[in-house]
C-alpha cells in the first residue's frame, strides 16, 4: 500500500502549535490603558535646561555622540552622567580604553562632580573632605570596565548584561565604539560588522530597558576651501547611513575656545523626546562642567 502523508489540516487538528514570538494589543493591555489615561512618558531631562527641548534621556535608546579629536566628547558625556547619576541616583557603566590608566577616568568623574580639581598642582583644588565625598559618589554610582586585550563586542556586551542583572546599572558608555569594533572586525567589512554591531546594541538597550551611549568618531574629512574643517555630520562617521538608521539619537559636539556647540541631528520619536536642533555651552576647564551661556 502507498504511504499516505499526513495533510496540514490533519498535523493542526492533533496539535495547535502556539506561536513564541507574537504579541497581540491585549498582551500590551497595562501599558497602552497608562498612556491613554496618563499619557505617554516624555523621555527625562539631561539637568541641562537649555538642551531640555532636544536632548533627553530614554529607556530603551541608543545615543550616539560623535565629534573631531579634542572637541570635548568625552567630557560632555563625562558631565551629563555625573548630572544623571546625581540627580536620579542611577548607576553608570563605562567603558573607556581612550582614557587608560583607568584611574584618569575616576578623577575626570570626581572633578566633574565637585566642578573642582582633585590632583595636586593646579588651581582651584578641593578640599581633603569634598576630595573623600567625590570618591565615594563616583565608587557608588559609577563601574568602570577594563579589558587587558581589546574587546570583541559579545564580550563587552555580556559584562554589561552582568552588570545590569547584578548591580542593577541602567546606562552604559562605549566611548569609543571603534575600540570594540577593532576587536570584533574579523574579515575587515566594516559596513557588514556596522550593521550586526549596532543592531546587538540596540537589542540589548531594548530588551533591558536601559540607556546605551555610544561615543563614536568621524572619518577623516575633505577640508573646506578655506582649509577650515567642515561641521560634523553623521555622514562622516564610518558606515555614515548604518550610523543614521541604527540610533535613535545622534549628537555632535564642536568646541571653539571654550565654546562648545551641542547638534541634536536626529531624535527618534520626537513629540516625547525633543527636536533637532543645537545649543551652544561654555565648557569650564577647571571644573570640567558645561554652563549655559
Amino acid at each position: 500500500m502507498a504511504r499516505r502523508f499526513i495533510t496540514v489540516r490533519e498535523l493542526t487538528a492533533q496539535s495547535t502549535p502556539t506561536p513564541h514570538n507574537t504579541r497581540r494589543a491585549e498582551d500590551f493591555h497595562d501599558e497602552i490603558y497608562k498612556a491613554f489615561t496618563e499619557g505617554e512618558q516624555d523621555g527625562s531631562s539631561v539637568h541641562i535646561p537649555v538642551l531640555h527641548e532636544h536632548l533627553r534621556w530614554r529607556k530603551g535608546f541608543v545615543y550616539c555622540f560623535t565629534g573631531y579629536p579634542g572637541a570635548g566628547k568625552s567630557e560632555f558625556i563625562n558631565y551629563l552622567c555625573v548630572l544623571h547619576a546625581k540627580e536620579t541616583g542611577a548607576k553608570i557603566a563605562m567603558f573607556t580604553p581612550e582614557n587608560y590608566p583607568i584611574e584618569n577616568q575616576v578623577i575626570n568623574l570626581m572633578r566633574s562632580y565637585l566642578g573642582k580639581n582633585v590632583s595636586k598642582g593646579y588651581n582651584n583644588i578641593c578640599t581633603v573632605e569634598e576630595w573623600e565625598a567625590a570618591k565615594e559618589f563616583v565608587h557608588k554610582h559609577f563601574f568602570l570596565i577594563e579589558f587587558g586585550d581589546v574587546p570583541q563586542l559579545n564580550e563587552l556586551l555580556y559584562e554589561y548584561e552582568i552588570l545590569h542583572e547584578s548591580e542593577g546599572v541602567g546606562m552604559f558608555v562605549t566611548d569609543p565604539f571603534n575600540a570594540v569594533a577593532e576587536g570584533s572586525l574579523g574579515d575587515g567589512n566594516i559596513s557588514k560588522y556596522l550593521k550586526v554591531g549596532l543592531t546587538q546594541m540596540k537589542i540589548f538597550a531594548q530588551q533591558n530597558k536601559v540607556i546605551n551611549v555610544i561615543i563614536e568618531h568621524p572619518s577623516k574629512p575633505l577640508l573646506n576651501k578655506d582649509g577650515s574643517l567642515p561641521e560634523v555630520n553623521p555622514w562622516m562617521l564610518y558606515g555614515g547611513s548604518m550610523w543614521w538608521n541604527k540610533m535613535d539619537v545622534i549628537v555632535s559636539i564642536s568646541r571653539e575656545d571654550n565654546i562648545t556647540k551641542i547638534r541634536v541631528c536626529k531624535v527618534k520619536l520626537q513629540r516625547l523626546n525633543g527636536v533637532p536642533g543645537e545649543k551652544e555651552l561654555r565648557y569650564e576647564t577647571e571644573s570640567g562642567r558645561f554652563m549655559e551661556l
